[in-house]
């Protein structure tokens, strides 16, 4: 499992996880400018994975499953590209989010 989390001030954590039965990437968005930013997107654009968003009273999660692979780098491969054109759709570019290095 892989997380990082936004520079630019909105309090929000990205997941991936490649198990080797199946490929996860989930974003959560705490505190209303980032909950807003998730729930104002439109997902539907998306072409490398269908996102399903959660919404909870602190929290608004976005989460795709990207299918089965017995082949690590194909799934990282479909997380990194999902993942990239859903902070494309939100505006969050990558290079706005720094690894964290405790989990």
């Amino acid at each position: 499992m892989l997380r990082a989390s936004l520079l630019i001030g909105v309090p929000s954590n990205l997941t991936f996880s490649a198990a080797p039965a199946s490929v996860h990437v989930a974003l959560s968005a705490r505190g209303r400018r980032a909950r807003r930013v998730v729930t104002g997107a439109d997902l539907t654009r998306a072409t490398n994975a269908t996102w399903t968003r959660q919404r909870g009273d602190a929290v608004t999660i976005v989460s795709a499953e990207l299918g089965h692979t017995s082949d690590a780098d194909a799934g990282a491969w479909l997380a990194a590209g999902a993942t990239r054109e859903l902070l494309d759709l939100l505006r969050w570019p990558l290079r706005s989010w720094r690894l964290d290095p405790t989990h």
